[in-house]
């Protein structure tokens, strides 16, 4: 089983890598993202990588992205001034700092995700948000929608999958739900 031994360093620009790749769920973004990356990992089989592989591959370094904007497909919302520092700890990744806007909402997270790679390459793994949000201007009600047939007019539903689990720290200055209305 051979191991693969990568050290990358990358500066590119995000609209070229959304050309390069052609995602399908982008409809555009822009800004500039900066990785300094080394990675290790031994595998079976390449394109069919096992869970445990995954586990216990050595990944570490960073990413910045900076001065990015970018929008999905389906989606009302665009989000810009994206800047961020992503720093890599093996299955982990640490936000360092990400910073963005939405709107007239600002958002600053510090935090960690735990078992982040696994999560993304395999059903039924479990992946954790532990963070802190800034905010200085929150509208929730921009996120969230009625439900039709609901008990109560002003009902609203969140529905994550079992295997999400967060623990999340708020510090919002100005906040809207609905009618109501809170000032820090």
């Amino acid at each position: 089983h051979p191991i693969i031994k990568v050290h990358s360093q990358i500066k590119v620009d995000l609209s070229q890598v959304n050309d390069f790749f052609q995602f399908d769920t982008v409809k555009t973004i822009s800004g500039e993202l900066q990785s300094n990356l080394w990675f290790e990992g031994q595998f079976t089989d390449i394109k069919n990588p096992k869970p445990i592989e995954i586990q216990n591959i050595k990944l570490s370094g960073e990413s910045f992205i900076k001065n990015a904007s970018f929008a999905f497909i389906n989606s009302k919302y665009l989000f810009k001034n994206v800047n961020a520092k992503v720093i890599f700890a093996n299955t982990d990744l640490r936000l360092s700092q990400l910073n963005f806007q939405e709107s007239t909402n600002s958002f600053s997270i510090e935090g960690i995700i735990l078992n982040f790679f696994p999560f993304l390459f395999f059903e039924n793994e479990e992946i954790f948000l532990d963070a802190n949000i800034t905010s200085e201007n929150l509208e929730l009600d921009r996120y969230f929608t009625k439900q039709e047939n609901s008990p109560k007019e002003d009902s609203v539903s969140i529905l994550l999958p079992e295997n999400i689990s967060f623990s999340i720290g708020f510090d919002i200055r100005t906040f809207s739900f609905s009618n109501f209305n809170a000032k820090n």
